[in-house]
């Protein structure tokens, strides 16, 4: 049993150490139980005093940084050692004349493992004393134990009751002598026993010592099953002829009791193990300065044996000149009555000398005299090496620190100075002694002296470093720059005590900073400036190309002789290339000025590469050229990118591989080529048979303005920003775009993207019924397409409806969101033109409606496309999410409404013109001409028919005053919401019946009000009718035409 109580959990040795707590505090030594941690788990008094906080707030504490400061255990550690080893570590320290035991013994739970570790100087003559007052202890509790309330009985030899007393049925769980008798007496007295056989053992006992009292302790089974200790005192009875008649006897319940014993001996087991194991040397004297108890720390240090240091004085144990210190140390105790802490004294041990600490209390006995000394000692030698080796690194660290050229100091939390090296001084011009004393806090720029004040304040001991850049005022009152570099320093609670700091003056440093950062603005400014300059001249030039473009197309749209048609083509093909010249400046501007941005959104892959081919078809028959598109099947079906500056890249590349190549082919091949961090890896490669690059110009084919031999000759024409544009949109999409030539042989231009997946909705990945490339040489169907216009602005509705019939498609409208549906749940249509901003449903809200597979329309997945006067950047993505499949801004030309459909309703047999680009637009608003009415532009939507397009002039005359009647009343209330939403009615008119001024100013109108602001919109609104009745009146003009 007492191996077993050695295994112990830390509860029940902190509840051991809580028991005798006030002991242990009486003595005045420190001692501790430590986890596997090494965090205190229980600490003396007297440890707690020495540190000035409560005993509460050092548990949980690591000894090791609480005494050290250091964040792990110190070399030869015994707890450390006795919490690896398993064993117990000790170091021996001799003093007085005692020997005293630096011990760390482990603790070991039920299952041998160390579960805590003591720590602890141990004096022998006191634990003699414990061991004597708890055998006192237990005298007095077998005492009390006798004469407490017992059960009594008498019973047959074959155990039947014939008598017993009330305490002894309730020993036995019964409630009456009545109920024991009659539950017993049908078996036997046999069935208390855990073992019944045992009792024929005891009855045989009993026999062969006839009418002698012989007493047992056992095991017996209570009524209900459960097992108590009990203590047996009986008798057999014999007649006075020898027969035997009955047993006596007394039953007492001593299971309580050997719970106590258990818990006695376990805790004076753990005492045992406190005293021996703190590495203190504790001990116990007389008023005669005789030894009554030390601990195996003192006797060890000394190599002693317990019995040499009981009874005897320090003279008789302690070497001089140790022990008449002692002496005099005991005496001061006994005479005054007063403690005496922290005596440093040289002691000599088995292992040689070492300095310990010596503190000493008086013991008083119950009347208040001083009848003995308890003392304790612990080594402090490595900490007297510590604070040598302390002082010696303080001399070097000042030494070095007055020798060096940067600035150092050690200040308080409030900026007092209380150390400055040499170039301190130096540089603030002031001695040493002058300078300490003073804030460094007053040397600093106002607005800087502010800001580390707040830094100071915010300092933690886990991040106590910072450095800063401040502003400071040298000694001729000139403000110079200085980098400093910061360290608190905090006490156990967290105080910052003082800060430790380093310096330099940085100001040339700053200058030269400051002059690199103005040159860099003036550079980014002038490149700005440049940029501007190409877009804004790109976006002048592409005004009147427009007008070339329209007029041109309108011409070759009339009866013309062979001459007459050849220049009319030349016209228009020379007005497309440079409208692509132009594109190619905005986007190599933009690139440039830092002002282009990429966008991510789920598109079909498939779909892209075959719209980015199908418009290279035709060119590629007339030079006689094979054009393929080769498609990994694994590809897969949606990825997220963005697919407009995909198919960019791919169309430049298509570009230049027609243009120089001669003869063979052309191809396209894209290949999955892995996953990687759940991105596919794909590989886009354009391979041609055409001319080839000399290496000497593989160097320059990159170059803004260059075509590698081709800049020289310019016999293939274009700007030479194809390539270059093309490699900066690989490079910010994280790529690389290389090419591998040779001249006569061909090109290969490759680059990879890793591009995720994204949600395919329905897209299978392979040609479908609105694949984009269409089935060239097809016959078409007879029936028409239907395109359904949603707009509630009449004019709008009129012009979009005449475009489409114009071009074969049968159109039908509808005033707002709600009739939209409704025409949907009654008829199919091939795509819906939607504008968003309506009346009763909005645009948004009726493609939600049509996406709702709950809803009556009947066909869910019609292709809707916004168009809308709308035209900021991210609109397009917005779109998108709101279900919609395509977005083109107002106003638009008829070729790119046409492209778009194309796009949409491939299957439709409607020609398309060249020029018609059946791509996801996004495009950013065009630059209008400034002028009342555009009548050439007009009419060339409706491709000349004069008589649609006056009856839609004059939808436009009357629509435009009762829009601006009610924007002037929106403007009067302060109605800010109606003066947007009327203003943004009329920037759509306008622009669709091209009134390019009219539609800027009520744009104006509607970001004016949008943003909330008032003071100009009075003014605006009286230019607007200004510029309306400049527009009546080309108008009008017109319909008299």
């Amino acid at each position: 049993m007492m191996e077993e109580n050695r295994s112990l959990h830390p509860d029940s040795v902190l509840s051991g150490i809580l028991a005798v707590q006030p002991l242990l505090d009486s003595l005045g030594h420190e001692l501790s139980l430590l986890d596997t941690n090494m965090r205190y788990l229980w600490v003396s008094s007297s440890i707690a005093g020495r540190l000035g906080k409560p005993r509460e707030e050092l548990i949980g504490m690591n000894c090791h940084s609480l005494h050290h400061s250091s964040d792990s255990p110190c070399a030869g550690c015994p707890v450390r050692e006795a919490l690896v080893t398993g064993e117990t570590r000790e170091r021996v320290i001799i003093t007085n004349g005692k020997v005293f035991l630096s011990r760390g013994i482990p603790v070991k739970d039920e299952s041998g493992t160390v579960c805590a570790v003591f720590e602890y100087e141990r004096d022998i003559t006191l634990e003699k004393e414990k061991e004597k007052s708890y055998l006192e202890l237990e005298n007095r509790y077998i005492e009390l134990v006798e004469n407490a309330p017992i059960g009594m009985y008498r019973v047959t030899f074959d155990g039947k009751y014939l008598s017993a007393n009330i305490h002894h049925a309730r020993i036995l769980g019964f409630p009456s002598p009545a109920a024991l008798m009659d539950e017993v007496n049908r078996t036997s007295a046999k069935i208390h026993y855990a073992e019944p056989e045992a009792r024929e053992g005891v009855v045989a006992h009993l026999l062969a010592n006839p009418n002698r009292w012989l007493e047992r302790e056992t095991v017996f089974l209570r009524r209900d099953g459960s097992p108590i200790h009990v203590h047996l005192f009986h008798r057999s009875v014999f007649s006075p002829g020898g027969e035997p008649l009955y047993i006596d006897g007394f039953l007492e319940d001593i299971t309580e009791r050997k719970k106590l014993e258990e818990k006695i001996r376990s805790e004076l087991e753990l005492r045992q193990q406190i005293f021996d194991a703190v590495p203190v040397h504790l001990y116990l004297k007389d008023r005669k300065g005789k030894y009554t108890f030390v601990n195996r720390a003192f006797t060890q240090f000394r190599n002693l044996r317990h019995d040499d240091v009981i009874g005897r004085t320090a003279s008789d144990v302690l070497e001089e000149p140790t022990a008449s210190a002692a002496r005099a140390e005991d005496e001061e105790v006994l005479r005054t009555g007063s403690t005496l802490q922290g005596r440093e004294r040289l002691i000599r041990g088995s292992a040689g000398e070492f300095w310990y600490s010596i503190s000493k209390s008086p013991i008083f006995d119950e009347k208040g005299n001083v009848e003995g000394i308890v003392g304790c000692s612990f080594d402090i030698t490595p900490l007297k090496q510590i604070s040598q080796s302390l002082a010696e690194s303080e001399r070097r660290y000042r030494s070095l620190a007055e020798d060096m050229p940067i600035l150092i100091s050690t200040s308080l939390p409030d900026g007092t100075l209380l150390y400055a090296n040499t170039a301190y001084c130096r540089w603030f011009g002031k001695e040493q002694q002058e300078i300490l004393g003073t804030s460094f806090l007053d040397f600093l720029h106002p607005g800087d002296r502010t800001e580390i004040e707040k830094t100071l304040s915010s300092i933690t001991p886990e991040l106590p470093s910072f450095s800063r850049e401040e502003r400071v005022f040298a000694p001729d009152g000139s403000l110079r720059w200085q980098r400093w570099i910061n360290r608190g320093f905090f006490d156990p609670s967290g105080k910052l005590q003082f800060l430790q700091a380093a310096g330099e003056d940085i100001t040339e440093r700053k200058t030269a900073e400051e002059t690199i950062r103005a040159a860099r603005d003036e550079a980014e400014r002038a490149s700005a400036a440049k940029s501007e300059f190409v877009a804004s001249i790109s976006h002048e030039i592409r005004t009147p190309m427009n007008g070339v473009l329209g007029m041109s197309e309108l011409l070759l749209e009339t009866p013309l002789d062979s001459p007459q048609r050849n220049l009319a083509g030349m016209i228009h093909e020379s007005a497309r290339h440079l409208l692509v010249v132009l594109n190619d400046l905005l986007d190599f501007s933009k690139i440039e000025s830092g002002t282009f941005a990429l966008s991510v959104l789920p598109f079909p892959i498939l779909r892209t590469l075959e719209d980015t081919v199908a418009p290279f078809l035709s060119q590629a028959a007339e030079k006689g050229l094979f054009l393929s598109l080769e498609a990994d099947p694994s590809l897969p079906a949606v990825l997220l990118g963005d697919p407009i500056r995909i198919r960019q890249i791919l169309t430049n590349l298509l570009s230049n591989a027609l243009k120089f190549t001669e003869r063979g082919s052309v191809s396209l091949s894209v290949r999955l080529l892995g996953w990687e961090d759940g991105e596919a890896r794909i590989g886009f490669t354009v391979t041609d048979t055409g001319i080839g690059i000399p290496e000497e110009f593989m160097g320059e084919i990159f170059t803004p303005f260059r075509q590698g031999e081709a800049f020289r000759t310019r016999k293939y024409g274009g700007t030479g920003l194809g390539l270059s544009i093309s490699r900066k949109l690989v490079e910010m999409m994280g790529s690389v775009l290389s090419v591998e030539s040779a001249p006569g042989r061909g090109s290969a231009f490759t680059f990879i993207l890793s591009l995720k997946a994204g949600d395919s909705g329905g897209e299978s990945g392979q040609p479908g019924e609105r694949a984009s490339i269409p089935a060239f040489g097809k016959e078409a169907g007879d029936r028409k397409p239907s395109v359904l216009v949603v707009d509630d602005n009449r004019v709008n509705r009129e012009l979009v409806r005449l475009m489409l019939e114009k071009r074969g498609f049968l159109p039908e409208t509808a005033s707002d969101g709600r009739a939209a549906v409704e025409r949907l749940s009654r008829t199919r249509f091939d795509l819906v033109l939607m504008d968003i901003q309506m009346p009763e449903m909005d645009g948004y809200e009726a493609t939600a409606f049509i996406r709702d597979q709950g809803s009556p329309v009947l066909d869910h997945q019609v292709p809707v496309v916004a168009l809308t006067a709308h035209a900021i950047k991210g609109f397009a993505d917005e779109c998108l999410k709101k279900g919609m499949n395509d977005y083109l801004p107002k106003p638009f030309s008829s070729d790119e409404l046409l492209g778009l459909l194309y796009k949409w309703i491939p299957s439709s047999g409607i020609r398309v013109p060249d020029s018609a680009a059946p791509s996801f637009s996004g495009k950013e608003p065009k630059t209008e001409e400034v002028h009342a009415f555009d009548g050439v532009s007009f009419f060339a939507r409706l491709l000349g028919d004069r008589d649609e397009g006056k009856m839609l002039l004059e939808l436009f005359l009357e629509a435009v005053p009762e829009d601006l009647e009610a924007l002037g009343d929106a403007i009067q209330k302060g109605d800010l919401r109606a003066c947007a939403k009327i203003a943004h009615t009329i920037k759509g008119t306008a622009s669709n019946g091209c009134a390019p001024e009219l539609s800027r100013l009520a744009k104006t109108i509607q970001a004016e009000a949008e943003k909330g602001r008032t003071e100009e919109l009075q003014e605006l609104f009286s230019r607007l009718r200004f510029h309306f009745a400049l527009t009546e009146e080309a108008m009008k003009k017109e319909l008299d035409t």
